[in-house]
């Protein structure tokens, strides 16, 4: 089961998302935004609790990168999507 799905800007900024509401990315998940983009490679997180989210479970991100269009005015952008680890891994 998937918890959320974000859209950043390579710098971690959230465009757009759907399910879990967060307005701001713990900083392990920044910094798999910041491998993803560099890399062009998609990443996976930690199992990570992200203290400043009123979620009260464990999670995983994968992170991956979308580059920039050759003429398009946005810089490479990442999809984020947010697994509950405590429903898909220990059930």
């Amino acid at each position: 089961n998937h918890e959320g799905i974000w859209l950043t800007d390579q710098d971690g900024n959230i465009l757009l998302q759907a399910g879990a509401q967060n307005h701001s990315l713990a900083p392990e998940l920044r910094e798999a935004i910041q491998r993803a983009v560099s890399s062009n490679q998609i990443v996976i997180t930690e199992i990570f609790r992200d203290a400043e989210a009123a979620l009260e479970h464990v999670h995983l991100d994968v992170v991956a990168p979308i580059p920039a269009a050759p003429d398009s005015p946005h810089g490479t952008m990442a999809i984020i999507l947010r697994i509950n680890v405590e429903q898909t891994l220990y059930q």
